[in-house]
């Protein structure tokens, strides 16, 4: 196997790289992880965080194209253009393009394709309402982007809601993968009462308080605006809950403002910390007491990968993503989508029962280290693109 690896390089095409979110998360770990095992990545992205336009990272080799204009549309068209030039001078440098997203990361890969023969595969990160399917179909010019979709060596999938999805649109079954997000597995859980006494400390949390968190952006389909809602109530029954919610909008169906605004008028800000994108995200989980995500759509999420990872007990919605990690009651709750009560009771009943959230914590713990490590997912990753190339040359 290593004597493969080493003859593997590979280029990836994510239009945000070094925006925070799960995509984009994902896509660091992996390249790190390849770098850890002697693979190139050259990583080809858009500059909107105005860093170098070319940066070297061990084996990583990441190229920023600017963006050129505000415009959404016509910044896509620009990106296209200049990966596409890319590829085509530096050919040699990869055997595999691995894009993130069926947006115009696929587009450009497959156009490539076309002409150079080179495999072509696409992880897909959401599934459901605000998926990328539903998402392609309501884009200008979706019946070419869903032609040339079709002529993708591999799909990888995060859940099995997503094969639906793609086989709907008449994606061939037999290119689809299903490969799970991986997460890095702190030492230190939730669940040991001295590693959280350690962390309360550090960021200046009270031992008294009940900590609920949440993780990720503050957007449309996230729940947030239901968690703000029943959180008065919460408070009202439980005067020590304190709600963290870590996160910051983005510059497409951001609610950060609007949820900032309503937690002030219901009077709760005492009890609701909003901490903005935080850097050391593993800390504040390991502080908490219980993990909330009420999301109506995900692809598989990374924030409750994390703290799950953490020991955290998880409450979360019963979508297909979630229900295919969280086995309910065991690893994890899991409430109907946009139900108030019931994630109000749930919340409730979980910030009474101290045994219930480290046994949830523990099985959750497990659970990860069974299935969902870095490193095991990065190994199938690989395998996956040795399983190309070898089908490239037959």
């Amino acid at each position: 196997m290593e004597k493969k690896n080493k003859k593997i390089s590979i280029c990836v095409l994510i239009a945000n790289y070094d925006s925070p979110g799960g995509l984009q998360r994902q896509a660091n770990l992996l390249v790190d992880q390849l770098s850890l095992r002697s693979i190139p990545a050259y990583i080809l992205t858009r500059n909107q965080e105005k860093l170098q336009t070319y940066e070297k990272k061990n084996y990583a080799h990441i190229y920023r194209f600017p963006p050129f204009t505000k415009f959404r549309a016509i910044s896509s068209f620009f990106y296209i253009i200049t990966s596409i030039f890319w590829l085509f001078l530096n050919y040699r440098k990869y055997q595999i393009i691995h894009c993130h997203q069926s947006y115009s990361p696929a587009t450009i890969g497959v156009l490539v394709k076309l002409f150079i023969k080179k495999p072509v595969m696409v992880k897909v990160s959401g599934s459901n309402e605000y998926g990328e399917v539903s998402e392609i179909k309501k884009l200008p010019f979706s019946r070419i982007r869903i032609y040339l979709l079709k002529k993708v060596d591999r799909f990888i999938i995060l859940n099995e809601g997503m094969r639906k999805e793609l086989t709907s649109i008449g994606i061939n079954h037999k290119r689809i993968e299903l490969i799970p997000n991986g997460v890095v597995i702190p030492h230190q859980s939730a669940y040991d009462d001295a590693a959280k006494k350690l962390h309360r400390e550090k960021l200046h949390f009270s031992e008294d308080k009940l900590i609920v968190i949440y993780s990720g952006r503050l957007t449309e389909g996230k729940g947030l605006e239901i968690l703000i809602e029943i959180w008065k109530e919460i408070i009202g029954v439980e005067n020590k809950a304190l709600l963290l919610i870590a996160g910051a909008g983005c510059k497409f169906r951001s609610i950060e403002a609007k949820i900032k605004e309503r937690a002030e008028l219901l009077g709760i800000l005492h009890s609701v910390y909003f901490l903005g994108h935080v850097s050391n995200i593993v800390e504040y989980l390991l502080s908490a007491d219980i993990f909330v995500l009420p999301s109506v759509s995900e692809g598989m999420s990374n924030a409750i990968l994390e703290a799950m990872a953490c020991g955290l007990a998880v409450v979360s919605t019963k979508i297909e993503a979630n229900a295919e990690l969280i086995v309910d009651k065991f690893n994890g709750l899991l409430i109907e989508r946009q139900n108030a009560d019931e994630l109000k009771n749930v919340l409730l009943a979980l910030i009474s029962n101290a045994d219930l959230r480290k046994s949830l914590g523990k099985n959750a713990k497990n659970t990860i280290l069974r299935d969902y490590s870095l490193e095991r997912i990065t190994s199938r990753y690989i395998a996956m693109y040795n399983e190309l190339t070898q089908e490239q040359k037959r």
